[in-house]
């Protein structure tokens, strides 16, 4: 089973948890499985902040009265240095992390943290005048700290706002 069809459907004791892709709300479809029927389960609601980064990296996650509910610290490429427990599963630059592989998904490919690099190529080729983008499989062309690739296929550069 690909990387991506492991991320799409997940059991979860007697639950089907599916991610709907190409959904950009962080809403996963939770369904019953009962014998041969399929029962829709109302989740309960709670009220959770995320604080993130320049980056878009959930780094605390608060609940409703402001008292922290789990804390994450990732080095440059976004492996994690540090996590506790109520941290969502969308992690670095807020995409969703795959705790079994150990991959980001990335819309378009998965990104091994680890190494900094994505584990299939990019679709597009290079740009003659940037070295970098010849690579591949790079993310961000080496620069995970002014720059961002939210679909996987194209990096954005951050702008941190305002300097002095």
């Amino acid at each position: 089973m690909s990387a991506i069809a492991v991320r799409l459907f997940r059991r979860m004791a007697a639950a089907l948890v599916s991610y709907l892709p190409g959904m950009t709300a962080r809403v996963p479809v939770v369904v019953l499985m009962l014998a041969a029927l399929a029962v829709p389960v109302a989740a309960q609601e709670s009220v959770e902040y995320y604080g993130t980064d320049a980056l878009g990296s959930i780094r605390v996650v608060f609940d409703q009265s402001g008292g922290v509910i789990g804390r994450a610290d990732y080095m440059p490429f976004g492996e994690e240095v540090s996590s506790s427990a109520g941290v969502p599963v969308e992690r670095y630059t807020g995409q969703q992390r795959d705790g079994e592989i150990g991959l980001d998904y990335f819309n378009a490919r998965m990104l091994q943290p680890r190494i900094g690099r994505f584990a299939s190529i990019d679709p597009a080729s290079g740009a003659p005048k940037r070295p970098q983008s010849w690579n591949r499989y790079a993310y961000v062309s080496g620069n995970p700290l002014s720059r961002s690739d939210p679909s996987g296929a194209v990096s954005v550069a951050i702008s941190c706002g305002g300097g002095l």
